[in-house]
């Protein structure tokens, strides 16, 4: 909404930016609980994993790791440090696919892809998720971080699934391309 609130109205610019200030007042809830600068889907600060499943809310197991989606969500929606920026993209290199561990579940062609993984966990298999990867890439891009061999790698597999319309004819095995993902391409048009 940011992107476009100069085309809107007064009135809803100041929606805008009520909402935008009661959304960003609460990110510190979702950010790693040992305070590294990334975010999680569920709260942690508290932790509140699965808050309407009184089963998995009850079982530390069943946690998720920090994700480059929700990370890079945040890190587009708000005013972050450059410093905070490049220790993401660190964190993004750091669990790209063979530096810690690789992918298994993905196509043949794919596993020596050095692309970035959805998950910033530790103990989390590599996944190749073509939206997270699309959000991730649009961070790196809107905040002009210098490219390194994990983005062009992310860029070659994205654009080597769609043009294959793996997302089409596998979509259970790679996701739907969604809204991020064509305003990915839209707006970045040399890639």
């Amino acid at each position: 909404m940011n992107d476009i609130k100069e085309e809107l109205s007064e009135k809803n610019r100041t929606i805008v930016a009520a909402m935008t200030g009661k959304a960003t007042a609460n990110y510190y809830r979702y950010q790693n609980k040992d305070g590294r600068p990334v975010y999680n889907f569920w709260q942690t600060q508290p932790s509140r994993h699965f808050p309407n499943s009184r089963y998995f809310s009850q079982r530390r197991k069943y946690i998720i790791p920090d994700d480059l989606d929700d990370t890079a969500i945040l890190y587009l929606s708000a005013d972050f440090s450059d410093s905070l920026k490049l220790e993401v993209k660190k964190l993004m290199a750091e669990n790209a696919n063979g530096q810690k561990r690789g992918i298994r579940n993905t196509f043949r062609r794919y596993k020596k892809i050095p692309a970035y993984s959805t998950w910033f966990g530790k103990n989390m298999p590599v996944d190749f998720d073509i939206c997270v990867q699309a959000n991730g890439m649009r961070f790196v891009l809107d905040n002009q971080l210098a490219l390194n061999r994990y983005d062009s790698a992310t860029i070659r597999l994205m654009t080597d699934m769609v043009l294959d319309r793996k997302h089409i004819k596998r979509p259970h095995y790679i996701p739907r391309i969604t809204r991020t993902l064509l305003l990915f391409y839209t707006t970045w048009p040399a890639w």
